[in-house]
């Protein structure tokens, strides 16, 4: 009888470990999600603004030196 309420209480504990998991994978869902969206609308998310202002600096470099 200790056997089976022990295995009672075991398998409570999973049941309560395997929802605070479900909940965790949601929240990380959902920040992954915010994530690849603030990726999307973000401008220097790309590689070009980037490659636009070193140009710019080595001109200017070069207009100076």
């Amino acid at each position: 009888m200790a056997d089976d309420a022990a295995s009672y209480v075991e398998a409570g504990v999973l049941k309560v470990a395997i929802k605070d998991l479900h909940f965790q994978q949601a929240a990380a869902q959902v920040a992954i999600a915010q994530l690849e969206n603030a990726k999307v609308q973000s401008p220097l998310a790309t590689p070009w603004p980037w490659f636009t202002l070193i140009v710019l600096a080595l001109l200017i470099a070069q207009v100076i030196g």
